[in-house]
């Protein structure tokens, strides 16, 4: 009778270094299409109660209050409603 794992859980797992791969503007910029695509993906799964539904963790603070200097007040707000629901 096998008596091993039972369950297996995975989580998304990144690491940013400015700088290491792309120039800081770079950088930026792609983090900043990071989480509007990311934020589509939470606002498709905004009205599901399954644990499969998408969540997402915003990776530095630096980028996030970068996005927030740019993107529309809307999408900034619907941002919040959906942290605040823990997507």
């Amino acid at each position: 009778m096998y008596t091993g794992i039972d369950t297996i859980y995975l989580i998304h797992h990144s690491h940013t270094d400015i700088g290491y791969t792309h120039d800081q503007p770079i950088v930026s910029d792609l983090h900043r299409r990071f989480t509007d695509t990311a934020l589509d993906q939470c606002e498709r799964d905004a009205d599901s109660d399954s644990d499969h539904a998408f969540r997402w963790t915003v990776e530095t603070t630096a980028m996030l209050l970068h996005w927030n200097e740019s993107a529309p007040a809307p999408r900034v707000a619907r941002f919040v409603e959906l942290a605040k629901a823990g997507r």
